[in-house]
């Protein structure tokens, strides 16, 4: 029986391998047969190292299932996220179970219309009412909180401290209060966010499981999920409640109104966009910090040139930073583009399905449904499109404009086209006030012993959860 199984599997996956165009894309020797590469790359969280090894090994277009193809070419990449033709897969309906949202929807039309009413919460009029609110709950409270354990001589885990910050933030502009995560060292929301991260892995390796619930398996990660949401209810009736509420992103959320039908959103639809923003609006910030003072760390002359850089704008130590202060620093702009270069922290693709009737891409001809994402973090370190891909260089994003253009082509670490990141200018505020702040407050130097090694879990993070420095306050 054993046997017959075997050759029913084998035959078809012969089948697959030679009856489709796809076979004339190269990948490993596994890929057409079998999706095993991607249930071990979840189990791994290896999955980005072993697509940049691919794709120096095999080029800009790798076979890498069945039905899936990474893309590394600039202008395939366009071509895939440009518009909404390549519609997002079904692995997003994951993201979806608690409601749709501007994130998750597979359905182009709903985007666009949750995208005029969602967009505004991050605006440039929304972030200049709420920087005081960033500075105040998040980088004020941080370097009040680095300022002690400096002075006890405390080993300080900047990769913990800075998620606190974030998520402190993101607590005052999308919940209508901070989280008091850096004065209490954690919420009960991180356990609920956790176990809500590792359903969605299981239902976007077992479909099956957005439609059919198990309570008896996944009974203790239902009941976070439902925390979660009931916490989310709670914060848009409180402040319905307000006579005078603040000008906010929760604020702006009520307050939207469908220009073509005069609808406003219902709390049912605003809940999970909420839900987005604390997703999308705390780890990735937060990652591209920690990744960042590491590196800095490690190269002393780059920190030398951003401390100076930083000084000349911030002579006073204790000073309140603004955004219009530090937003045009070449170095800082520089330092913070080459970290998420490096450590993207969404690393993994984002995938796509080819169009009804098939595509042509990077030289192929791709059949309709087939998957294709493209991996950032193998697209950032390919040695086809930079210099010393592996090199920790700032100086690269000062090449002359022709250079540069070609660059940022490249460079896609908050995704592009459409349905790239709404969020990506809160998320240069709060990286460029936080970042600057703290190079002007500390001099900080890396404590080795946490495995800096980069492991992906839906994030790009480095193995231990950790990056310690010891900091010293500045005069």
């Amino acid at each position: 029986m054993a046997v017959l199984l075997f050759a029913y599997w084998l035959s078809g996956a012969i089948k697959r391998k030679s009856s489709t165009t796809l076979r004339y894309i190269p990948g490993p020797w596994l890929a057409p047969f079998s999706r095993i590469f991607s249930i071990i790359n979840i189990f791994t969280c290896k999955q980005v190292h072993r697509y940049r090894n691919w794709h120096e090994t095999y080029g800009p277009m790798v076979r890498v299932g069945p039905r899936s193809v990474s893309v590394t070419d600039p202008a395939a990449v366009r071509q895939i996220y440009g518009s909404h033709a390549f519609r997002k897969t079904r692995m997003y309906d994951a993201f979806v179970v608690l409601g749709e949202n501007v994130f998750g929807s597979r359905d182009p039309e709903f985007h666009k219309r949750r995208k005029r009413l969602v967009a505004p919460a991050y605006g440039q009029t929304t972030l200049a009412a709420i920087e005081p609110l960033i500075w105040r709950a998040g980088v004020e409270s941080l370097m009040e909180k680095l300022e002690r354990q400096a002075a006890a001589g405390q080993v300080s885990n900047l990769f913990q401290e800075f998620m606190f910050m974030t998520f402190d933030v993101v607590g005052e502009v999308a919940f209508g209060r901070s989280f008091d995560m850096l004065r209490r060292d954690g919420h009960p929301i991180l356990k609920w966010l956790e176990d809500f991260s590792r359903m969605n892995m299981f239902r976007i390796m077992f479909p099956f499981l957005q439609r059919v619930r198990l309570p008896w398996l996944f009974g203790h990660w239902y009941e976070s999920e439902r925390r979660l949401y009931a916490f989310t209810r709670d914060a848009v009736e409180r402040r319905k409640r307000e006579k005078q509420p603040r000008r906010d992103a929760l604020q702006m959320l009520l307050e939207a109104v469908d220009e073509d039908t005069g609808d406003s959103m219902t709390d049912a639809e605003i809940m999970p966009e909420m839900l987005v923003q604390i997703v999308a609006g705390t780890d990735t910030t937060s990652i591209t910090l920690s990744w960042c003072v590491y590196l800095l760390s490690q190269h002393p002359e780059i920190y030398a040139k951003l401390r100076e850089e930083i000084d000349a704008v911030l002579p006073e130590r204790e000073a309140t930073v603004s955004y219009a202060t530090v937003n045009k620093l070449p170095w800082l702009d520089a330092v913070l583009n080459e970290t998420l270069r490096l450590y993207p922290a969404v690393a993994d693709g984002l995938p796509r399905s080819v169009p009804k009737g098939g595509a042509e891409l990077g030289g192929h001809h791709l059949p309709g449904g087939t998957v294709v994402f493209c991996s950032a973090y193998a697209m950032h370190r390919s040695s086809a499109l930079w210099d010393e891909p592996e090199s920790f260089r700032p100086e690269r994003w000062f090449a002359p404009a022709e250079k540069l253009a070609e660059m940022k082509k490249a460079f896609i670490p908050f995704s592009a086209g459409p349905r790239a990141c709404l969020g990506r200018s809160l998320a240069w505020l709060e990286l460029k006030l936080a970042l600057s702040t703290l190079v002007r407050r500390f001099e900080f130097e890396h404590v080795p012993g946490a495995r800096m090694e980069p492991i992906y879990k839906f994030m790009l993070t480095p193995m231990d959860h950790h990056v310690d420095m010891r900091l010293r306050p500045r005069t």
